[in-house]
């Protein structure tokens, strides 16, 4: 599971992160083990949704703190929810494939994550 460091970033964020790893958390084994084709296409819709508002809001505190870093950091989750689209176009029944693909957007989360958001928005940044 993907754990945020605290005290690496502005509290805002710390918080931010926190509620979204819990949301990961919940969603994962539905996204990853449930067979029911709604199920496991409502909580991809689910994270798909609460990737983007994530995202907007790093844009949104980006922009005053790093607006340099804005570009960057759009790209990024630009590339991140189109994994999750093509999570999305998984049909359930493809257990194994929906795993790998999930498990593909986890790692490159907490890439993400460690190598672009813990320096953006660390306390001073």
């Amino acid at each position: 599971m993907l754990a945020w460091e605290e005290g690496r970033a502005d509290p805002e964020i710390t918080v931010e992160h926190d509620q979204l790893y819990a949301k990961l958390a919940r969603l994962e084994p539905i996204i990853v083990e449930d067979r029911r084709p709604a199920s496991v296409q409502r909580a991809v819709t689910v994270l798909f949704r609460r990737m983007a508002a994530h995202f907007a809001m790093e844009e949104e505190f980006a922009a005053v703190a790093a607006p340099q870093s804005c570009g960057l950091l759009q790209h990024e989750h630009f590339e991140l929810l189109a994994m999750l689209a093509r999570l999305r176009e998984i049909p359930p029944a493809r257990r194994d494939q929906r795993e790998r693909a999930y498990r593909d957007f986890v790692g490159a989360l907490a890439r993400h994550d460690a190598e672009l958001d813990v320096p953006l928005f660390r306390p001073g940044a």
